[in-house]
């Protein structure tokens, strides 16, 4: 049992030396300088439509709506690929239910008609960013966002 445990411990040690010889010669090249400015926004868009939606005990089911988002970013580079800042994010669903029947058995029915919901939402987020040059390239790459 000793000479086994020994030799588990030979071979880990083994491993552990063969890995700290190993180098990757990857090397960091400023991708976004000190005292930069970085802006940016992501918009989306989604809709959608059901007429006469049914799926197990929903026996009819007609909704539409959409949904829009909008998130502006503002980064401050203090240090050489290294930016902090913040994102502001607004939101608008709205859902329009027309008509839902619900039939869990012959006993048990409910309906829903003319519902209407419209909600607005507002966020707000620190972001820390860490930026990673693919190559010798200064116009595309990477990052990372804590």
């Amino acid at each position: 049992m000793r000479k086994s445990i020994l030799f588990i411990f030979c071979v880990l040690g083994a491993i552990c030396s063969q890995a700290q010889e190993f180098k990757r010669d990857i090397e960091q090249r400023m991708f976004v300088p000190k005292g930069q400015w970085i802006v940016g926004s992501s918009v989306s868009y989604s809709e959608y439509t059901d007429d006469n939606y049914k799926f197990l005990v929903i026996d009819k089911f007609d909704a539409e709506g959409y949904t829009f988002k909008v998130s502006p970013t503002v980064l401050y580079a203090f240090k050489d690929n290294l930016a902090a800042g913040g994102r502001f994010t607004y939101g608008r669903t709205l859902t329009k239910v027309d008509a839902l029947s619900v039939n869990l058995d012959d006993d048990t029915t409910f309906n829903l008609d003319d519902l209407y919901s419209l909600k607005h939402s507002y966020s707000g987020t620190a972001s820390l960013r860490n930026y990673i040059s693919i190559g010798n390239s200064t116009r595309f790459g990477l990052f990372n966002e804590l």
